[in-house]
């Protein structure tokens, strides 16, 4: 297990490289500094304590190849690099359900981590990075460590900067419980409740609604439902953090295995087992050409659904 120390980061020049050219700044700082909340990035960016080229810059200015930026001094957790052993790699390995030049697409287990954090010595990212055979994987989407299902990375900074500047279709499918079926007369509901995605509770992010928050938008539609489970399908329209689980709680039915935003979650169920979030579907274009990928809800889920 990594040791977590504080250290202060002096102020750097770091050269845009290849990869990175085209990239705008606010999600180049992102990727220097992940551990940082990205109000602190920001904040950087309006002080003028992030330089390009010795000048200062908007978070929408895009990077060219051979830019020098300038990092300002920061304080954070500093890790003890960890050794990731090949099992790892082995075990991700089966889960890679497409790859090519550009991307490569897994089919995430719920419990693995897409990087490393606080509390994770490794993650998806750092595995690739270690045994996958190429210098760049970086994620265009995110997943909960507790969620499951279709995770996108791209291999190339050109195929990152055309992903994230054009819509996923992202679908997914949950079990909440309670009948969604009793309170929504309407087979397809949308909730558009803003959310305050910094908001946090004793000290880890606890998103909530709030009137002050970013605006969220989120398309259930009812699969199935019983007076103990409804099985719901989501679309995301917008990609906020916990979207989809902070929407369906908000509306009194949180997901089974919910240990942030489920007040009866108990471990001890084994409905509570994992977080019954599962991302079936995603959909893109790249260079021209549509890609699709599926992937059924597993197995322990559809045993869930059987005993509702």
């Amino acid at each position: 297990m990594q040791t977590n120390t504080t250290e202060f980061h002096q102020a750097s020049i770091v050269e845009v490289s290849q990869h990175q050219a085209g990239q705008r700044l606010d999600n180049f700082l992102m990727a220097q500094f992940r551990e940082l909340p990205k109000g602190r990035i920001y904040q950087m960016i309006r002080k003028g304590e992030v330089r390009v080229n010795k000048g200062r810059a908007k978070p929408t200015t895009r990077l060219e190849a051979g830019d020098l930026v300038r990092l300002p001094p920061v304080k954070m957790a500093s890790k003890i690099e960890v050794e990731i052993p090949e099992s790892a790699w082995h075990a991700l390995q089966p889960t890679i359900i497409f790859e090519n030049d550009d991307f490569l697409i897994i089919d995430k287990p719920s419990g693995l981590a897409v990087h490393k954090g606080s509390q994770v010595p490794f993650g998806i990212i750092e595995i690739l990075k270690a045994f996958g055979g190429n210098d760049f994987y970086e994620l265009v989407q995110r997943l909960d460590r507790a969620t499951s299902g279709l995770l996108l990375i791209a291999k190339t900074g050109q195929a990152l900067r055309q992903l994230q500047e054009h819509k996923l279709a992202r679908t997914y499918e949950l079990l909440v419980a309670g009948n969604w079926a009793d309170q929504f007369s309407e087979k397809r509901t949308i909730i558009t409740d803003p959310l305050d995605t910094e908001n946090r509770q004793n000290g880890e992010r606890h998103v909530i609604v709030s009137e002050s928050g970013k605006p969220a938008e989120t398309h259930f539609t009812c699969l199935d439902a019983t007076d103990r489970i409804s099985h719901l399908q989501a679309d995301l329209q917008t990609g906020r953090t916990h979207q989809i689980r902070v929407h369906s709680a908000y509306q009194g039915f949180p997901l089974l295995g919910d240990n942030r935003y489920n007040p009866q979650f108990n471990p001890d169920k084994k409905e509570h087992q994992r977080l019954a979030l599962h991302a079936v579907r995603l959909c893109f274009n790249l260079d021209g050409k549509a890609y699709e990928f599926e992937s059924p809800l597993p197995i322990e889920l559809h045993r869930l659904l059987a005993k509702s």
